[in-house]
């Protein structure tokens, strides 16, 4: 694993950002001070150590101090990023709540409600640095995350307690010490061989999982059937060569998958609205 320090020189911040279009970090990373990155939109791969998993809308991905990461996606992608040092830390809070924070981060994924979120967001666009009271913002971070962390953690006790099998289907929540990776693993193939991908089939026979079990996380996280995901990666990905290239419309979706031009017509249209050939005459003529 090639690694890069980076020094990030501030006591504690929260910014909002937007990116318009996905980016990768090439390689891991990492720094002095503690990360908090609240996803508010859009589709992140995260590596933090060894472990890599797909966060999405909600997440709160907590990067430790000196630990490498990086993350990529080929989406727009927005939210909030918190950075905090040790020093402030220690210049606020007691030992016993700073141990507290610090074990937040074995979870590394913690997913919360929109109403948290809103709070969150919120005190970001509020925020001044320097501002004497931002300790209070940033005690008030922390009551939330251990807040969504016990309440996960609670509910899913309550469903192992009916007999549900101790199944992570979200692939984003770490529940009770022990998170799924198999699900993360999934998305994180899907999302870089979306092209390649035939059959579900065929996608559960690699994974050595049931078809079943592929539909539920799917639906748990996308609200979606799988084939569907793939279809949407698919136009996405294809919407883009084709703004930025030269190439025909049937040269370029025989490289992504579909089965067919006229099957692949059908499923443009229905996710864009209009069939493909009307769409590439407009964005060529910026009429879009």
């Amino acid at each position: 694993m090639n690694t890069k320090r980076r020094f990030i020189n501030v006591n504690f911040t929260m910014s909002y950002e937007e990116h318009e279009e996905g980016f990768t970090m090439p390689e891991f990373h990492f720094h002095n001070d503690y990360e908090i990155y609240i996803l508010e939109r859009g589709t992140r791969i995260v590596s933090i150590g060894e472990d890599t998993f797909t966060a999405g809308a909600g997440d709160v991905v907590l990067f430790a101090s000196e630990v490498p990461h990086k993350s990529k996606g080929s989406e727009g992608f927005a939210g909030i990023c918190i950075h905090l040092s040790e020093r402030y830390l220690k210049r606020y809070f007691t030992a016993d709540t700073i141990e507290r924070f610090k074990r937040l981060f074995s979870a590394k994924v913690i997913h919360i409600s929109e109403s948290s979120m809103s709070v969150i967001r919120e005190m970001t666009q509020n925020f001044v640095i320097e501002d004497e009271d931002n300790f209070y913002r940033l005690a008030r971070v922390f009551e939330i995350l251990n807040a969504e962390m016990k309440s996960q953690a609670d509910g899913q006790s309550r469903k192992n307690a009916c007999g549900e099998p101790n199944l992570d289907v979200s692939g984003n929540t770490v529940v009770a010490g022990k998170r799924t990776k198999k699900t993360d693993e999934i998305f994180a193939y899907v999302e870089e061989n979306y092209a390649y991908i035939k059959t579900i089939a065929e996608l559960a026979e690699h994974f050595d999982v049931s078809e079943s079990y592929l539909f539920r996380i799917f639906k748990h996280r996308h609200d979606m059937t799988p084939k569907t995901y793939i279809n949407k990666l698919r136009i996405k990905n294809i919407c883009k060569r084709l703004k930025y290239s030269e190439g025909t419309i049937k040269s370029v979706v025989a490289e992504y998958g579909f089965e067919s031009y006229e099957y692949f017509s059908r499923v443009f249209k229905k996710e864009m609205g209009c069939g493909p050939r009307e769409w590439n005459f407009r964005i060529k003529n910026r009429l879009v």
